[in-house]
C-alpha cells in the first residue's frame, strides 16, 4: 500500500514537472514582453476591444490617470473631513445625535456598494424629472466628465468606516487614565477631546489607512464602470495586456504609496510616536 502511494506521488510530481517545463517558454516570453515594453514605454499602444482601433498609450493615458486620481483623493479627503466634523458633534452634543449617527452608519454600512451607486444615479434622474433641476452629471459622456456624484458615491462608505472607527478609538481613549487625570486637573471636556483624545487616535486611525484605500480601490472599479468613466481601471481590465497592466498598476501604486508615507510622517510629527504603515 505504501509502495502504491509512493508510485502515485512520483507520477504526480513527474506530470507536474512536465507541465512546468511546457509552460516555461510562455512565461519567459511574457516576462520578456513586459520588460521590453518598459524599455520602450513611450511607444506603448493599446487596442480598444470594441472598435479594434490601436492608439498610442501616451499622452492619452494621462487624462484617464488624472481623472481617477482626482475622484479617488477628493473622495478620500471628503470622507475624512465629514467624519471628523460628525465625530465632534457626536461627542459634544450627546445621546440624541449619537443615536441618529449610529443608525445612519449601520444602514449605509449594510448596503452593497453597487446599490449606493445605482441608487444615487436614479435619485438624480428622479429629481430632474420632478423639479426640472439638473443638479450634476450622473454619468460621463465622451469629453464631458462627471465629478461630483462619483466623488460623493465613492466617499460614502469610507465616511461610515471612518466614523465607526473613530468612535470606537475615541471611546477607548476616554477610558484611559490620562483622561481621568486631565479631568481631575480641571481641564474642559472640549480641550480633552481636541488636544488629547483626538490627537492620540490619529496614530490608530493611520493604521486603518491601507484598509480604507483598498476598499476605495475596489469601489473605484465598480464606480468607473457604472458611471462610464474612462479611468485607470479601464486600462487595467478592458484594454488589458501584461505590459499595460504592469505599467498602469505601477503608476497607480506610486501616488498611493507616497500618500501613505505622508500620513506616516504626519502622524509621527503630531504624536512623537513611531508609526509604521
Amino acid at each position: 500500500m505504501k509502495k502504491a502511494g509512493s508510485s502515485v506521488l512520483q507520477i504526480v510530481m513527474i506530470v507536474t514537472g512536465i507541465f512546468a517545463i511546457s509552460l516555461l517558454p510562455s512565461i519567459i516570453n511574457e516576462v520578456w514582453q513586459i520588460l521590453s515594453g518598459f524599455f520602450s514605454i513611450a511607444n506603448l499602444v493599446y487596442v480598444n476591444p470594441i472598435s479594434g482601433v490601436e492608439r498610442e498609450l501616451f499622452p492619452f493615458f494621462w487624462n484617464a490617470y488624472e481623472y481617477s486620481l482626482i475622484v479617488f483623493f477628493s473622495a478620500l479627503f471628503l470622507s475624512l473631513l465629514i467624519a471628523i466634523v460628525v465625530l465632534f458633534f457626536y461627542f459634544l452634543i450627546g445621546k440624541p445625535f449619537q443615536l441618529v449617527i449610529d443608525s445612519i452608519s449601520f444602514v449605509f454600512s449594510s448596503l452593497p456598494d453597487i446599490f449606493i451607486i445605482v441608487g444615487s444615479q436614479l435619485l438624480v434622474v428622479w429629481m430632474f424629472k420632478k423639479t426640472g433641476v439638473f443638479l450634476f452629471d450622473f454619468v460621463a459622456l465622451g469629453e464631458d466628465r462627471a465629478y461630483l456624484l462619483p466623488i460623493l458615491c465613492l466617499s460614502l462608505l469610507p465616511t461610515m468606516y471612518f466614523i465607526k472607527t473613530l468612535i470606537v478609538l475615541m471611546n477607548e481613549e476616554f477610558d484611559k487614565q490620562y483622561v481621568e487625570l486631565a479631568r481631575s486637573k480641571g481641564l474642559s471636556y472640549f480641550r480633552i477631546l481636541i488636544i488629547h483624545v483626538f490627537r492620540n487616535t490619529i496614530v490608530s486611525l493611520a493604521y486603518h489607512g491601507k484598509n480604507v484605500m483598498a476598499l476605495m480601490l475596489s469601489n473605484l472599479l465598480i464606480l468607473e464602470y457604472l458611471f462610464n468613466m474612462l479611468g485607470v481601471t479601464t486600462f487595467l481590465f478592458s484594454y488589458n495586456t501584461p505590459t499595460l497592466f504592469a505599467v498602469t498598476s505601477i503608476l497607480l501604486f506610486i501616488p498611493l504609496y507616497l500618500f501613505l508615507k505622508m500620513i506616516q510622517r504626519t502622524a509621527n510629527s503630531i504624536t512623537g510616536n513611531e508609526v509604521d504603515l
